[in-house]
């Protein structure tokens, strides 16, 4: 994580890296929160740097395929969607102005046999 810090990238890419931080950060939580489900049985937490996900909140059930299904299914998307709302967009024109000041293009290619 500490290789996105943004001081570490131009000026001109600081919100770019903070958002790629950010995002690696939110993955690596919700990586962390489903581990402790699967060695402890601990239900995820209801907050994510001071984002509520109480409505995603996973309800104790004996059924332990029911759990799974709701810690790595419901809960895992109704995580990433309500966070990912507040960390906005990728700042895709950041980019692009920070490619164009240098005259660099991006290229799609294929890398599979035609």
């Amino acid at each position: 994580m500490n290789d996105l810090d943004p001081s570490n990238y131009p000026a001109a890419l600081t919100d770019v890296a903070q958002y790629l931080k950010d995002l690696q950060s939110l993955w690596l939580w919700l990586a962390q929160q489903e581990l402790a489900f699967l060695k402890s049985g601990k239900l995820p937490q209801t907050e994510y740097n001071g984002v509520d996900l109480r409505m995603c909140e996973v309800r104790t059930s004996e059924d332990k395929p029911r759990m799974c299904h709701e810690v790595f299914h419901r809960w895992h998307n109704c995580a990433i969607n309500t966070v990912e709302k507040q960390l906005g967009s990728y700042p895709k024109e950041k980019w692009k102005a920070f490619l164009d000041s240098f005259g660099i293009q991006e290229r799609i290619e294929s890398t599979l046999d035609e």
